[in-house]
């Protein structure tokens, strides 16, 4: 059996509406494959600090990994682990308590290990 790893990177913009917690989510992968989040990146506009949560959903349950503070404007930020999910899961990107009009940029940055038969 081989792996085939095929990088990808996925960039997400969000602009917070309202004061309200709001999530960005991944689309999702091909089933079989396992995907491997190298690092996820975060930076804001304006309004420090503010925090984000990463991790994994699957329909309507999310499992927090990793929490970022976001405590200088125009800086990323990024997580610092590996996250290893199946491909039923999306990545999940959980935005506390934005102030409104303020755009979230979030780079997704990773690989999928596709089994092939040889």
């Amino acid at each position: 059996m081989i792996v085939r790893k095929i990088p990808f990177i996925v960039p997400m913009r969000r602009q917070a509406t309202s004061t309200t917690t709001f999530t960005a989510k991944t689309a999702p992968w091909k089933t079989g494959d396992v995907i491997v989040i190298d690092a996820v990146s975060v930076m804001i506009d304006a309004h420090k600090p503010k925090t984000v949560h990463v991790g994994v959903t699957r329909d309507s349950n999310a499992l927090y990994l990793e929490s970022l503070s976001l405590s200088v404007d125009g800086s990323y930020f990024c997580t610092k682990a590996p996250i290893y999910i199946p491909s039923g899961y999306r990545l999940v990107v959980k935005c506390v308590s934005p102030t409104a009009s303020v755009i979230y940029d979030i780079v997704v940055f990773g690989h999928i290990e596709e089994y092939v038969k040889e």
